[in-house]
Protein backbone atom coordinates (compact mmCIF):
# COMPACT_ATOMS: atom_id res chain seq x y z
CA UNK A 1 0.00 0.00 0.00
CA UNK A 2 0.84 4.01 -0.64
CA UNK A 3 1.62 5.86 2.36
CA UNK A 4 0.50 9.45 2.32
CA UNK A 5 4.41 10.12 2.59
CA UNK A 6 4.88 7.59 -0.11
CA UNK A 7 2.44 9.80 -2.39
CA UNK A 8 3.88 13.40 -1.76
CA UNK A 9 6.88 12.51 -2.56
CA UNK A 10 5.64 11.25 -6.08
CA UNK A 11 3.90 14.11 -6.63
CA UNK A 12 6.94 16.44 -5.77
CA UNK A 13 8.79 14.04 -8.29
CA UNK A 14 6.13 14.04 -11.26
CA UNK A 15 5.92 18.24 -11.04
CA UNK A 16 9.42 18.27 -10.83
CA UNK A 17 9.45 16.74 -14.14
CA UNK A 18 7.01 18.63 -15.56
CA UNK A 19 8.60 21.93 -15.03
CA UNK A 20 11.90 20.17 -16.23
CA UNK A 21 9.76 19.54 -19.73
CA UNK A 22 8.39 23.09 -19.38
CA UNK A 23 12.01 24.84 -19.17
CA UNK A 24 13.15 22.58 -21.83
CA UNK A 25 9.94 23.34 -24.16
CA UNK A 26 10.41 27.06 -23.49
CA UNK A 27 14.09 27.07 -24.81
CA UNK A 28 13.25 25.44 -27.96
CA UNK A 29 10.30 28.22 -28.58
CA UNK A 30 12.45 31.02 -27.52
CA UNK A 31 15.18 29.43 -29.87
CA UNK A 32 13.49 29.06 -32.31
CA UNK A 33 11.90 32.64 -32.46
CA UNK A 34 14.96 33.87 -32.74
CA UNK A 35 16.15 31.58 -35.75
CA UNK A 36 12.54 33.02 -37.39
CA UNK A 37 13.86 36.55 -36.34
CA UNK A 38 17.40 36.21 -38.25
CA UNK A 39 16.01 34.29 -41.29
CA UNK A 40 13.07 37.52 -41.64
CA UNK A 41 16.58 40.04 -40.80
CA UNK A 42 18.29 38.31 -43.67
CA UNK A 43 15.46 38.07 -46.29
CA UNK A 44 14.98 42.05 -45.65
CA UNK A 45 18.66 42.61 -46.06
CA UNK A 46 18.85 40.31 -49.18
CA UNK A 47 16.30 42.27 -51.33
CA UNK A 48 17.86 45.33 -51.34
CA UNK A 49 21.50 43.76 -52.37
CA UNK A 50 19.66 41.84 -55.45
CA UNK A 51 17.43 44.41 -56.36
CA UNK A 52 18.09 45.53 -59.83
CA UNK A 53 17.84 49.85 -61.58
CA UNK A 54 15.56 49.41 -64.87
CA UNK A 55 16.06 51.90 -66.88
CA UNK A 56 11.82 52.63 -67.73
CA UNK A 57 11.76 53.17 -63.85
CA UNK A 58 14.57 55.67 -64.07
CA UNK A 59 13.41 57.46 -66.75
CA UNK A 60 9.75 57.61 -65.08
CA UNK A 61 8.06 56.39 -68.59
CA UNK A 62 5.86 53.53 -68.66
CA UNK A 63 6.80 51.33 -71.09
CA UNK A 64 4.42 50.51 -73.81
CA UNK A 65 3.21 47.30 -75.76
CA UNK A 66 4.95 45.55 -78.53
CA UNK A 67 2.06 45.68 -80.32
CA UNK A 68 1.18 49.19 -80.07
CA UNK A 69 4.31 50.53 -80.82
CA UNK A 70 4.94 48.78 -83.98
CA UNK A 71 0.72 49.21 -85.05
CA UNK A 72 0.52 45.73 -85.70
CA UNK A 73 -2.32 43.62 -84.43
CA UNK A 74 -1.52 40.24 -82.77
CA UNK A 75 -3.86 37.17 -83.28
CA UNK A 76 -4.30 34.06 -81.93
CA UNK A 77 -3.43 30.72 -83.48
CA UNK A 78 -6.62 28.67 -84.88
CA UNK A 79 -7.65 26.33 -82.61
CA UNK A 80 -10.24 23.37 -83.91
CA UNK A 81 -13.05 21.80 -82.27
CA UNK A 82 -12.92 18.91 -81.36
CA UNK A 83 -16.68 16.71 -80.02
Amino acid sequence: MITWDDLKKVRAEHAAKEAKKAKIKAKKAAKKASKEVKNIEEAIVSKTKRSRKRKSALEGDAPEPKAARTGEVQYRAPVAKMY
